[in-house]
């Protein structure tokens, strides 16, 4: 169960913001759609396809020829195990990253999608015995993550790979749609998720223009608060997510205003994230904080009591006490997916205290 804790109240002049405590999804009952969260959601029968077989796929590696439906998945970069499930697919093996090999995220039908799913070794060493002895009918990854691997991957199934991965997240879902016959779905789906990050975000800005008077218009939430996303690695790794990064990217289709650090292309970004240390965090400053955070009783919970005890004491963190809610790491860090990107506008309308549909 995903969790979404608001730490103190966010004091903002321009905008009230409303906290909700407990999950962010335990409003909408059973009627959460493909995705698992409140409002977009994949198509009504995911098992239906789009394409004909066989289906030639243009992708970073060349083309690659798929000769039929795939049934047997194979996920190196996770962010594929996601995408193929809230496709319709069915994936048997995965990188272990040390996690769940299923994610928690997942709802009841994407979940047995990969109930029978298997670890093909390591995110840096895959093993290629045990992804030929899956006998998969599709694998799927990137240049960035395994690309050494390719033409030994090539040689067991067919194979796709993206060019890189994290901000790109849109593009490789699409590529993935393509190889599973359901571009058209993958593309209706995406359409479907922008649709709902534009109604979020008039709400939260027509709220904004009511909370200061301001007449509706162009100035309506003009004041809204510019927002901070920070993950604690230890007391020398803060990273500030910025706009070219998969939680950004989400904040960025709401429109919600963004520390210049955090904007795409800042003095010493890389991959789309600014890191500073203890020292530095006063970087983190912005009228809302996002405080990315492993699940209460996770095994990583502990970890980030050990790692983040430096920074939580440090008078610079204390003062954005009011300002600062956690949320989910697994949906807004992990989940480089529609999935993870639901959550998100789920979690950034239960802040603004606005409709999520």
């Amino acid at each position: 169960m995903k969790i979404l804790r608001a730490v103190g109240a966010i004091l903002v002049p321009a905008v009230a913001v409303g906290l909700s405590l407990g999950s962010c999804s335990s409003d909408t009952g059973d009627d959460t759609g493909a995705s698992g969260a409140s409002g977009t959601s994949g198509s009504s029968d995911p098992a239906a396809t789009s394409q004909a077989f066989p289906v030639t796929v243009e992708h970073h590696r060349g083309s690659t020829e798929i000769p039929e439906a795939p049934q047997r998945i194979v996920a190196l970069d996770n962010a594929f195990l996601d995408y193929a499930v809230d496709l319709g697919g069915t994936v048997v093996g995965v990188s272990d990253i040390g996690a769940d090999l299923v994610p928690g995220y997942l709802d009841a039908d994407q979940a047995a999608r990969a109930a029978g799913v298997e670890s093909v070794g390591s995110i840096a060493e895959p093993q290629l015995e045990k992804i030929a002895a899956l006998e998969p009918d599709l694998i799927l990854s990137s240049e960035v993550r395994h690309g050494e691997y390719y033409d030994r991957l090539a040689e067991i199934a067919p194979t796709v790979f993206s060019e890189d991965t994290g901000d790109t997240w849109q593009e490789n879902y699409l590529l993935t749609g393509e190889a599973l016959g359901k571009k058209e779905q993958a593309q209706e789906r995406l359409d479907a998720l922008h649709d709902r990050a534009g109604r979020i975000g008039d709400r939260i800005r027509a709220k904004a223009g009511a909370d200061t008077g301001a007449d509706a218009g162009d100035d309506a939430g003009a004041d809204l608060p510019d927002t901070s996303i920070v993950r604690i690695r230890d007391a020398n790794t803060i990273r500030l997510y910025g706009e070219d990064t998969f939680s950004g990217s989400v904040l960025a289709m709401v429109g919600l205003p963004r520390p210049a650090n955090q904007e795409s292309g800042y003095p010493g970004q890389d991959y789309g994230m600014y890191v500073v240390s203890q020292e530095n965090l006063d970087q983190a400053e912005a009228d809302l904080l996002l405080v990315a955070v492993p699940e209460e009783g996770s095994e990583k919970a502990g970890e980030w009591a050990e790692i983040s005890d430096a920074v939580l004491g440090s008078s610079t963190w204390t003062s954005f006490d009011g300002r600062k809610v956690d949320v989910d790491e697994g949906t807004w860090m992990t989940s480089v997916s529609p999935l993870g990107a639901d959550h998100i506008l789920t979690d950034v309308a239960e802040i603004f205290d606005v409709d999520g549909e």
